[in-house]
Protein backbone atom coordinates (compact mmCIF):
# COMPACT_ATOMS: atom_id res chain seq x y z
CA UNK A 1 0.00 0.00 0.00
CA UNK A 2 1.55 3.13 -1.04
CA UNK A 3 1.62 6.55 0.93
CA UNK A 4 -1.37 8.04 -0.80
CA UNK A 5 -3.33 5.00 -0.36
CA UNK A 6 -2.60 4.78 3.21
CA UNK A 7 -3.65 8.42 4.11
CA UNK A 8 -6.89 8.35 1.24
CA UNK A 9 -8.81 5.05 2.43
CA UNK A 10 -9.79 5.24 5.66
CA UNK A 11 -11.30 9.12 4.39
CA UNK A 12 -12.77 7.46 0.82
CA UNK A 13 -14.24 4.83 2.33
CA UNK A 14 -16.75 7.78 4.18
CA UNK A 15 -16.72 10.43 1.45
CA UNK A 16 -19.92 9.35 -0.25
CA UNK A 17 -22.21 8.80 2.74
CA UNK A 18 -20.75 12.08 4.54
CA UNK A 19 -20.84 14.35 1.50
CA UNK A 20 -23.22 13.48 -0.68
CA UNK A 21 -21.86 14.20 -4.36
CA UNK A 22 -18.29 13.45 -3.75
CA UNK A 23 -17.57 10.59 -5.84
CA UNK A 24 -14.34 9.71 -4.64
CA UNK A 25 -10.28 10.97 -3.77
CA UNK A 26 -7.94 10.96 -6.37
CA UNK A 27 -4.10 11.41 -6.51
CA UNK A 28 -2.68 12.73 -10.26
CA UNK A 29 0.67 12.16 -10.68
CA UNK A 30 2.95 14.56 -13.06
CA UNK A 31 5.17 12.76 -15.84
CA UNK A 32 7.57 13.68 -17.95
CA UNK A 33 7.88 11.61 -21.06
CA UNK A 34 11.05 10.34 -20.73
CA UNK A 35 10.05 9.42 -16.93
CA UNK A 36 6.88 7.33 -18.38
CA UNK A 37 8.95 4.11 -19.20
CA UNK A 38 10.37 3.92 -15.82
CA UNK A 39 7.05 5.11 -14.43
CA UNK A 40 4.97 1.99 -15.97
CA UNK A 41 7.48 -0.35 -15.15
CA UNK A 42 7.56 0.94 -11.13
CA UNK A 43 3.36 0.66 -11.13
CA UNK A 44 3.63 -2.57 -12.40
CA UNK A 45 6.45 -3.86 -9.65
CA UNK A 46 3.81 -2.67 -7.35
CA UNK A 47 1.59 -5.11 -8.82
CA UNK A 48 -0.38 -2.62 -11.10
CA UNK A 49 -1.57 -4.22 -14.63
CA UNK A 50 -0.19 -2.68 -17.72
CA UNK A 51 -2.83 0.13 -18.58
CA UNK A 52 -2.80 2.23 -22.03
CA UNK A 53 -2.77 6.15 -21.27
CA UNK A 54 -5.73 8.19 -22.67
CA UNK A 55 -5.90 10.11 -24.61
CA UNK A 56 -3.75 7.80 -26.89
CA UNK A 57 -0.34 9.86 -28.36
CA UNK A 58 2.58 11.57 -27.04
CA UNK A 59 3.40 14.07 -25.13
CA UNK A 60 6.33 16.00 -23.42
CA UNK A 61 4.35 15.39 -19.95
CA UNK A 62 1.19 13.49 -18.37
CA UNK A 63 -1.18 14.49 -15.53
CA UNK A 64 -2.26 10.81 -14.62
CA UNK A 65 -4.15 9.43 -12.71
CA UNK A 66 -2.23 7.22 -10.26
CA UNK A 67 -4.54 6.41 -7.51
CA UNK A 68 -8.83 6.31 -7.27
CA UNK A 69 -10.85 5.58 -4.14
CA UNK A 70 -13.23 3.94 -4.39
CA UNK A 71 -11.61 2.47 -8.16
CA UNK A 72 -15.24 3.24 -9.06
CA UNK A 73 -14.92 7.25 -8.77
CA UNK A 74 -13.77 6.72 -12.44
CA UNK A 75 -14.47 3.22 -13.72
CA UNK A 76 -12.25 3.57 -16.51
CA UNK A 77 -9.05 0.41 -17.57
CA UNK A 78 -6.60 3.21 -18.21
CA UNK A 79 -4.55 6.03 -16.92
CA UNK A 80 -6.31 9.59 -17.51
CA UNK A 81 -4.10 12.04 -19.16
CA UNK A 82 -5.68 14.88 -17.08
CA UNK A 83 -3.74 17.01 -18.46
CA UNK A 84 -5.39 16.63 -21.62
CA UNK A 85 -8.72 17.74 -20.66
CA UNK A 86 -8.45 21.23 -20.46
CA UNK A 87 -10.81 22.03 -17.24
CA UNK A 88 -8.85 20.01 -15.20
CA UNK A 89 -5.36 21.00 -16.23
CA UNK A 90 -6.50 24.83 -15.98
CA UNK A 91 -7.42 23.64 -12.62
CA UNK A 92 -4.40 21.51 -11.44
CA UNK A 93 -1.42 24.02 -13.19
CA UNK A 94 -3.66 26.89 -11.02
CA UNK A 95 -2.79 25.10 -7.73
CA UNK A 96 0.65 24.52 -8.56
CA UNK A 97 1.09 28.21 -9.40
CA UNK A 98 -0.44 29.65 -6.33
CA UNK A 99 -0.25 26.87 -3.58
CA UNK A 100 -4.01 26.58 -2.94
CA UNK A 101 -6.68 24.30 -3.42
CA UNK A 102 -8.03 25.01 -7.02
CA UNK A 103 -11.68 23.93 -8.43
CA UNK A 104 -12.04 22.97 -11.98
CA UNK A 105 -14.76 24.28 -14.36
CA UNK A 106 -17.41 21.84 -15.26
CA UNK A 107 -15.80 18.48 -16.96
CA UNK A 108 -18.48 16.62 -19.16
CA UNK A 109 -17.61 12.68 -17.99
CA UNK A 110 -18.51 11.76 -21.61
CA UNK A 111 -14.51 12.42 -22.45
CA UNK A 112 -13.32 10.11 -20.34
CA UNK A 113 -16.67 7.40 -21.19
CA UNK A 114 -15.77 7.65 -24.69
CA UNK A 115 -12.32 6.67 -24.01
CA UNK A 116 -13.58 3.59 -22.15
CA UNK A 117 -16.66 2.88 -25.13
CA UNK A 118 -19.20 3.77 -22.46
CA UNK A 119 -21.77 5.89 -22.89
CA UNK A 120 -22.53 8.49 -20.13
CA UNK A 121 -23.14 12.47 -19.43
CA UNK A 122 -23.05 13.87 -16.30
CA UNK A 123 -20.50 16.64 -15.22
CA UNK A 124 -18.14 16.25 -12.29
CA UNK A 125 -16.21 19.26 -10.75
CA UNK A 126 -12.71 18.08 -9.65
CA UNK A 127 -11.28 20.08 -6.29
CA UNK A 128 -7.51 19.95 -5.88
CA UNK A 129 -4.97 20.57 -3.48
CA UNK A 130 -0.96 20.27 -4.56
CA UNK A 131 1.23 17.95 -2.84
CA UNK A 132 4.72 19.88 -2.97
CA UNK A 133 8.30 17.91 -2.45
CA UNK A 134 8.84 18.22 1.24
CA UNK A 135 10.84 20.79 2.77
CA UNK A 136 10.98 22.55 -0.59
CA UNK A 137 11.05 26.32 -0.95
CA UNK A 138 7.56 27.39 -2.02
CA UNK A 139 8.13 31.43 -2.33
CA UNK A 140 7.96 31.87 -5.79
CA UNK A 141 5.59 30.87 -8.40
CA UNK A 142 8.88 28.55 -10.50
CA UNK A 143 9.73 27.30 -6.89
CA UNK A 144 6.48 25.84 -6.81
CA UNK A 145 6.37 24.23 -10.30
CA UNK A 146 9.61 22.59 -9.65
CA UNK A 147 8.77 21.21 -6.37
CA UNK A 148 5.30 20.16 -7.06
CA UNK A 149 4.81 15.97 -6.98
CA UNK A 150 1.22 15.90 -7.70
CA UNK A 151 -2.55 16.60 -6.95
CA UNK A 152 -4.59 15.45 -4.29
CA UNK A 153 -8.05 15.50 -5.64
CA UNK A 154 -11.70 15.14 -5.21
CA UNK A 155 -14.36 14.51 -7.72
CA UNK A 156 -17.38 15.83 -7.25
CA UNK A 157 -20.97 15.21 -9.40
CA UNK A 158 -21.41 18.36 -10.90
CA UNK A 159 -25.73 18.25 -9.67
CA UNK A 160 -25.43 17.65 -6.73
CA UNK A 161 -22.18 20.36 -6.70
CA UNK A 162 -24.36 22.98 -7.38
CA UNK A 163 -27.53 22.00 -5.54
Amino acid sequence: MTGVQTCALPISKNLPSRYPGALGLIYITPVAQEDLGTFLEARMAEGEPLRPIAPPGQRAEYYLTTYSEPQSSIGVPFFVDNKSVAETRLALEHSTETGEVSVSAPVDVSVFERMADKDTSISIFGLYAPVYQPGARLDTVEARRGAIRGWLGVTILGDTFVD
